[in-house]
């Protein structure tokens, strides 16, 4: 069982600035996956916002984990890792179907009857392009945007792929010496990009931008 966990101030962070639901909701998911209740893979939020954040601490949540679980493989580990979730954080599959179909509808607008994607529109080829094969040149969206107004696949990706850039430079500066606390990761660009209010219209591009004046 485990007893313990990093609660990083990127978390309090992110805290300090939802409401009283929201800091409930956010604190009971994460003590939830943290303690092994749940898997990380198996939370949805319906609040736009949590989800947001949700996804930007995601990564350096789910490394905890996955350091605590190779420490202990020796031992025996209760599933859910044994499968217990909490009807309460985990919708059965039709309502999850039916919220992901709003979501879709959200992003959409309709025109004379017929379909197109909001206004701040990206390249659909970078949601099937292999992570490792992604490079900033995809990013592009149709117009300048705020960053909480990127559509939500398109920051998905590029979460996808800022994880992978710093995953391989933490091997390289492993190797070969360097500074690990000057690496921008995801979490702190998301926290940053998130309250700018400089519209940009290529994001992967203004992370290394960021990333090379944290050097």
């Amino acid at each position: 069982m485990r007893t313990q966990f990093a609660f990083y101030k990127s978390f309090d962070d992110v805290y300090q600035d939802l409401n009283d639901k929201q800091k409930l909701e956010f604190v009971s998911i994460l003590l939830d996956v943290q303690f092994l209740r749940i898997k990380i893979e198996d939370v949805i939020f319906t609040d736009t916002i949590l989800k947001h954040i949700w996804n930007a601490q995601k990564h350096s949540i789910d490394k905890s984990i996955k350091g605590y679980l190779e420490s202990q493989k020796n031992s025996k580990i209760k599933e859910p890792y044994l499968g217990i979730y909490n009807p309460l954080h985990i919708p059965s599959e039709g309502v999850h179907k039916e919220e992901k179909e709003k979501e879709k509808e959200k992003e959409k607008v309709q025109v004379k009857g017929k379909r197109v994607m909001s206004s701040i529109d990206f390249n659909q080829e970078i949601l099937t392009i292999p992570t490792n094969e992604l490079n900033e040149k995809h990013f592009s969206l149709s117009k300048p945007s705020l960053f909480r107004d990127a559509p939500s696949e398109y920051l998905e990706t590029l979460e996808r792929y800022i994880n992978n850039y710093v995953d391989k430079l933490e091997i390289e500066i492993n190797i070969n010496g360097g500074n690990l606390s000057k690496v921008l990761k995801w979490d702190d660009f998301y926290l940053g990009a998130y309250n700018y209010e400089k519209k940009y219209v290529n994001f992967a591009m203004t992370y290394h931008a960021w990333a090379r004046r944290s050097k």
